[in-house]
């Protein structure tokens, strides 16, 4: 949700700030929810993967 009012804000809303069609998809999976973990446990996430306009641009080789 805050990044539809930051995109909006910047006035990118019609490109950016939400995963849609027609939309840049810039985006990480993490191997942990960081939201559910310890604050000081966020460094030990792992990317699984990296999305950028659309592109897959990283892939863990675990993933």
């Amino acid at each position: 949700m805050h990044h539809i009012v930051a995109a909006d804000a910047l006035g990118h809303a019609d490109t950016t700030g939400s995963i849609e069609v027609g939309k840049f998809a810039d985006f990480i999976v993490l191997d942990q929810n960081i939201i559910e973990i310890e604050p000081g446990d966020i460094d030990s996430s792992t990317v699984q993967l990296t999305v950028l306009g659309g592109t897959e641009v990283h892939r863990h080789p675990n993933f």
